[in-house]
């Protein structure tokens, strides 16, 4: 039961399935719309956001038994809308019948890839915005930099559960673990649990991870990449948070956990971030021209 909808694969921000919505954004037009032999026959198609296959909107005007309006995968083509995938509707969250496995499941390459780089190219001020109200420091530039070459080099589009929705925390859970040694903007959770567990570290005027020891490597990895939905059918995406300290030892067994925490995924505040109007909206064009050089050029 899909609750939200786009209209093209392309599209980067989506909506709820409601008859309000579909009426706005497609009303009887082609090729979303196709007309019945009778109006009660008539149907609405439209692009999953998470898998970008196609779906039947349903029960936008009769309910029946039907709870609410939502969306169902077709299964197959429907000419015009979205593009369908197999391998990915399997993968998609309201089909997946097992959690994410590791970080190497990667699916084979095709014209998504495109899409998913332009997004993240056009958007790496917001994504980074959003990672660092997330992960619980304002890491730098120079570090969103190697978060991002990391991301690209290792080819972390190709993901199997890699989205338009979850692109921003995908990022960092693919890349290398981001060294928080010289970074600032800590979350007071994350800054005290420094300070009582690691005796060389202390923080500058600035907030800015120091060490009075001649060596120290805090580092934040993600882990545990998980997808469920609950009992209304939304999706709740997760990963967990591990600030570990390799000072001493390269080995992560023998490494001792400073931190941790969970990260649920805010899908929708990320696309309202997205879909704020350009007379409204703060860009960092430093930023956009870190992404424009690893990504290269539109």
């Amino acid at each position: 039961m899909v609750l939200r909808f786009k209209l093209r694969t392309e599209d980067r921000v989506s909506y709820d399935i409601s008859k309000d919505q579909v009426e706005a954004r497609i009303a009887r037009n082609r090729p979303w719309f196709v007309a019945g032999t009778e109006r009660r026959d008539d149907r609405h198609y439209a692009v999953c956001p998470w898998c970008d296959n196609p779906i039947q909107l349903k029960a936008l005007y009769r309910r029946d038994t039907i709870k609410r309006p939502h969306g169902s995968h077709t299964g197959k083509p429907q000419a015009g809308v979205g593009r369908f995938d197999l391998s990915r509707q399997l993968n998609c969250p309201y089909r997946l019948t097992r959690q994410p496995g590791a970080k190497d499941d990667r699916r084979p390459r095709s014209e998504d890839d495109r899409a998913l780089i332009a997004f993240v190219r056009d958007e790496f001020d917001r994504i980074v915005l959003t990672l660092r109200r997330d992960l619980g420091v304002s890491f730098s530039n120079d570090a969103a930099r190697r978060m991002l070459q990391s991301w690209f080099e290792n080819s972390g589009f190709l993901y199997r559960h890699i989205n338009f929705r979850n692109l921003p925390w995908m990022i960092v859970y693919l890349a290398v673990p981001l060294n928080l040694y010289r970074q600032k903007g800590f979350a007071e959770e994350i800054k005290a649990s420094i300070q009582q567990k690691v005796s060389s570290a202390e923080f500058d005027q600035a907030g800015r991870l120091q060490s009075t020891a001649p060596w120290l490597a805090l580092t934040l990895q993600p882990l545990h990449h998980r997808i469920r939905r609950d009992p209304d059918d939304r999706i709740e995406e997760s990963m967990k948070l591990w600030i570990k300290d390799y000072s001493r030892t390269n080995d992560p067994s023998r490494a001792p956990l400073i931190h941790q925490a969970v990260v649920t995924f805010d899908h929708d505040r990320f696309e309202r971030l997205v879909a704020t109007p350009p007379d409204r909206a703060r860009r960092d064009d430093d930023l956009l021209e870190i992404a424009r050089q690893i990504l290269g050029e539109p």
